[in-house]
């Protein structure tokens, strides 16, 4: 149901945590070639640090805890920082090496190395959005005989006979989550999927993308 979808993402999750490690990283870069090592200092850390205080669901974003919460989604800070901390150290040694600079005016390398860090911040600004706007996204109670919208989680009857879930939201498409032994795969309105989903109603016919035109798939659920 959608409470046990919410107690999925209710934790530290992967969007949280690529938002917090750009963030921690661009505010590190002046560290320089220090972030090799306080990368792997990132790493090893939780292998010997744990601490019940970290268990808690306002500290185990840290990723310092004694036991794994109990949630589909969660991507805390440590290790994980230090495996960021190395690929943006990466980029920049890439960006500024003496290999990078241009030979000539065909040399295009250090265009291309410039261009992945500019690629880089860009992706850092649209999860922030991202986040921002999934955590405003209200979750309203479906009740029977209303149509699929934005928070809506779609059981879908397939060709095969097999169930497939479908969770409408406005950002993070193509991401899949593990609810309740089930692959929950969220989709947005503006693919051709969601636009396929949205406004149906439960009974009503679907053709997915990729599917047979001559066997539709059946919406069984709406939650």
């Amino acid at each position: 149901d959608i409470a046990g979808l919410e107690a999925g993402y209710g934790a530290f999750g992967v969007l949280h945590g690529i938002a917090l490690m750009l963030i921690v990283c661009r505010l590190g870069a002046r560290a320089g070639a220090w972030l090799w090592p306080l990368g792997l200092a990132a790493i090893l850390l939780p292998q010997f640090v744990q601490h019940p205080f970290f268990d808690s669901r306002l500290t185990n974003w840290v990723g310092l805890v004694t036991r794994k919460p109990i949630t589909e989604d969660w991507v805390p800070l440590l290790p994980w920082l230090g495996m960021m901390a190395w690929g943006a150290q990466l980029a920049r040694d890439e960006a500024i090496s003496e290999e990078s600079r241009a030979e000539n005016q065909y040399d295009t390398h250090s265009l291309e190395a410039g261009y992945l860090a500019e690629g880089q911040a860009r992706q850092a600004a649209e999860i922030e959005e991202s986040i921002t706007i999934i955590s405003a996204l209200a979750l309203p109670d479906f009740a029977a005989g209303s149509p699929v919208a934005l928070g809506a989680l779609a059981e879908v009857r397939n060709s095969r006979g097999t169930s497939d879930w479908y969770f409408l939201c406005p950002r993070a498409g193509g991401l899949e989550v593990q609810l309740e032994n089930r692959t929950v795969l969220v989709v947005t309105p503006q693919s051709p999927l969601g636009r396929q989903l949205l406004g149906r109603r439960v009974g009503d016919a679907v053709p997915l993308p990729g599917g047979s035109p001559a066997v539709a798939s059946k919406i069984i659920a709406i939650k």
